[in-house]
């Protein structure tokens, strides 16, 4: 019983200098850069009534998915707890927007009007690279194994768009669209580069970063963030873009060298 206490304790003060360690290391930090890469959710919300302009149509949805994130961060050490940033960011997006709708054909045999019920499709695809500065400011020194930071961000986003416009017959089976002679169940409406999306927009990011240290000046980071754009994708009509995303990274830090291992 003895040995397991003494074994505990050591632990636990091998565990107190550890952290006390990593702390002090952070604190002396100068300047750091970090590479990220990491998943993105983006939430759009559109003014359907302008994406879809056929009165019939209804029952509209959206579909979120994951997204690959790169991001490149440098810091300047403005006090032990602030700290300024300047960062590269490197995503990709996806929006798709789906809605019923249906129309009346005559049949050719028995001359009687059919409904058609079909899906119509409007799929963007998106890539988006961003320039942002931001601060960042230690709220917590010792959560866990390392500092917990609250990061702010204004960025500058660049677009880059590409949507696909299509229409399919969801029923009845035996119904087609007949294109240049040629029978389908599919028919595109417009595909290309949008020319009513705008190629550049700003926003705002808000971010928890947790530091674990990995070697001397190197740091294990996690980020949970969220962005807003501040202005519609289109120039047009309302469609607003927000995201949630969370990264790992790997950060190397400048570290102020003391002068003496007493040095406070």
């Amino acid at each position: 019983m003895k040995k397991l206490a003494f074994a505990l304790t050591m632990l636990f003060v091998l565990f107190n200098s550890c952290i006390a360690e990593e702390f002090y290391l952070h604190h002396r930090e100068i300047f750091s850069i970090e590479l990220k890469t990491g998943a993105a959710v983006d939430f759009h919300s559109i003014d359907y009534e302008h994406l879809f302009t056929d009165e019939k149509s209804s029952n509209f949805n959206t579909k979120n998915q994951l997204f690959p994130l790169i991001h490149f961060n440098a810091s300047y050490a403005l006090t032990k707890k602030l700290q300024s940033s300047l960062a590269f960011a490197f995503n990709k997006s996806k929006a798709l927007f789906q809605a019923d709708n249906y129309f009346f054909t005559r049949d050719e045999d028995f001359s009687e009007l059919k409904k058609v019920i079909t899906k119509e499709h409007f799929d963007y695809s998106f890539d988006i690279y961003s320039l942002s500065a931001g601060i960042s400011y230690e709220i917590f020194p010792e959560l866990i194994n390392g500092p917990l930071k609250l990061n702010a961000e204004i960025f500058s986003a660049f677009f880059s768009n590409e949507f696909l416009n299509y229409e399919e017959i969801m029923e009845p089976e035996n119904s087609v669209f007949l294109i240049d002679g040629k029978t389908t169940r599919t028919r595109i409406l417009g595909k290309g580069e949008s020319k009513d999306l705008r190629k550049q927009s700003f926003g705002l990011s808000f971010s928890l970063e947790h530091y674990l240290k990995v070697a001397r000046n190197m740091f294990f980071t996690q980020t949970l963030a969220y962005s807003q754009q501040l202005q519609s994708l289109s120039k047009n009509f309302d469609w607003h873009l927000n995201g949630i995303s969370f990264v790992l990274g790997l950060r190397y830090s400048l570290i102020k060298e003391m002068a003496s291992p007493l040095e406070p």
